[in-house]
């Protein structure tokens, strides 16, 4: 069995950590963007062979769009796969139309519908339009969300009887201890530390996590040690320039990319997620196997994956992340509380769940 998996991008991100995971488990080849290295230094570590794809870029662009169609189709033909799995917007459109010349079973999964993001009018229906034409190119679906589910279902993306929800897993993890994972991130040793692992793009708000921490009391604000948020992007000077203006910078520090940067969950006492869009975050599951307490936006598969286990806020609303954030800060029994019913949670959703869901639609195709 041979799968062919393309993802846009190759920064860190779910998407990224998923087609790695399914690559390594069944064996298949990545083929992906090349405006990042983060994937490609992960596959190369994990022993998988990958393809690097100039013209496959997350932005719009109809010059490398109309090249990325061409060269995935070269690929295509080139690696002769038994299946193509597709993952991301960009990739899952592209590629569905490349594949079509070819009789070859194609499975596309949705991490976190773009017409669920808040998009002008025209984007929407031109959006809507290139994900109908390229469903039909496909042979199945897989939404690792309800509301993904839903969406692909009202926008007619796909048909309930070639869909299905297939939540994403991880393993058991090896943390750093508190104190190791501290000084690798030049965190103090005492005191309260809050955090996130996000890229710093629009859609992962951490500009709202600023202008959450900006609305704290004195009182509580000097309860924080520190507030750290781990990943890099394109927003990081604009959001630093916020963090100043806000009067911030003794409190919230940018700690960069960080290698295996889950590994240095336990260094928090608190994991914020706050969001503006999202399919179904690993970093949400593993701040749970982390054992921390959560707060986070109620976005994509983020309430569903967390149940009654952490505190889930309304986006785009710092108020109530401020509010959250206010209660579990004062309250260190709220936040055992959360943190054990986060852990309990965290068992539901183990990587050899999604290997199985997963291989059983492969299988379903091959045979065909």
């Amino acid at each position: 069995m041979k799968i062919l998996y393309i993802v846009t991008s190759a920064d860190l991100g779910g998407a990224q950590t998923y087609t790695l995971q399914l690559a390594k488990y069944f064996g298949g080849i990545i083929g992906c963007g090349i405006e990042h290295d983060w994937l490609f230094e992960e596959a190369k570590r994990l022993g998988i062979e990958t393809i690097r794809l100039k013209h496959l870029k997350r932005d719009i662009s109809p010059y490398h769009d109309l090249a990325a169609y061409f060269e995935l189709r070269k690929v295509i033909a080139e690696v002769k796969p038994d299946l193509i799995h597709l993952n991301s917007s960009k990739a899952g459109v592209i590629g569905s139309f490349a594949a079509k010349k070819s009789s070859i079973p194609v499975i596309y999964t949705v991490h976190g519908l773009v017409l669920n993001e808040a998009l002008s009018a025209l984007k929407k229906s031109f959006y809507g339009f290139l994900e109908r034409r390229a469903a039909r190119r496909r042979a199945y679906t897989i939404a690792v969300s309800q509301e993904d589910y839903n969406g692909l279902l009202s926008s007619k993306c796909a048909s309930a009887e070639k869909m299905q929800i297939i939540h994403n897993g991880i393993p058991a993890m090896d943390f750093l201890g508190k104190q190791a994972a501290r000084q690798q991130l030049g965190l103090p040793a005492d005191g309260l530390c809050i955090g996130t692992i996000a890229n710093l793009y629009p859609n992962k708000g951490v500009d709202i996590l600023i202008q959450a921490a900006a609305k704290l009391s004195p009182d509580i604000l000097e309860k924080i040690t520190m507030i750290a948020i781990i990943g890099e992007g394109p927003q990081r000077e604009k959001l630093e320039k916020m963090v100043t203006l806000q009067g911030l910078s003794k409190v919230i520090k940018f700690c960069g990319a960080q290698k295996s940067a889950a590994r240095l969950l336990k260094a928090f006492d608190i994991f914020v997620l706050p969001s503006r869009k999202e399919g179904m975050p690993f970093a949400i599951l593993e701040a749970m196997q982390a054992g921390l307490p959560i707060i986070a936006t109620d976005v994509g598969g983020v309430a569903e994956t967390l149940g009654q286990s952490a505190i889930v806020v309304s986006s785009e609303s710092p108020e109530s992340i401020e509010k959250g954030l206010r209660g579990i800060i004062i309250d260190p029994i709220l936040r055992q509380h959360f943190g054990e019913a986060a852990l309990l949670r965290a068992a539901e959703f183990t990587d050899d769940k999604m290997f199985n869901e997963t291989g059983i639609i492969y299988k379903l195709f091959l045979a065909s």
